[in-house]
């Protein structure tokens, strides 16, 4: 199941084999492996994978949200994190446990955070300035 999902998620970041085994470290042959079925990537490698195509790596592994809601219900930046549509501004946010903690973002911020649609997406000061002016447009 790896195989597919990776080169789905290779050929919609536009990169070929070559490209993403440079971009993760590894060899373009291992890609080649892994995509067809010959090879699975150690958690280490497919991590790296992951990053390098700014996919989840549940998302690789065929995980998704829908599977995990009751979990993610309780940690919605769990689901950020684990949605590999999520842009990367977005991610970048959720990435940094410490900010979110001292921000105290809750369920509904990351709600009304995912489900902003613009054709540029914000980076991850950006969804800071969005989550400000949110808090102050609707005070808790």
């Amino acid at each position: 199941m790896i195989g597919p999902r990776l080169k789905s998620a290779r050929s919609s970041a536009g990169l070929s084999q070559a490209a993403l085994a440079a971009a993760a470290g590894v060899s373009q042959s291992m890609i080649a492996q892994v995509e067809g079925g010959d090879r699975v990537p150690s958690m280490e490698t497919l991590h790296v994978l992951a990053r390098a195509l700014g996919v989840a790596p549940g998302y690789l592994v065929g995980a998704s949200v829908a599977d995990m809601s009751a979990d993610y219900a309780l940690d919605p930046r769990a689901a950020v994190l684990a949605d590999y549509e999520s842009p990367p501004g977005l991610r970048d946010l959720a990435e940094d446990a410490l900010l979110c903690e001292v921000l105290k973002v809750e369920p509904d911020e990351w709600a009304t955070l995912r489900s902003l649609k613009v054709d540029l997406p914000p980076s991850k000061h950006g969804y800071l300035t969005l989550l400000h002016v949110l808090r102050a447009v609707c005070p808790r």
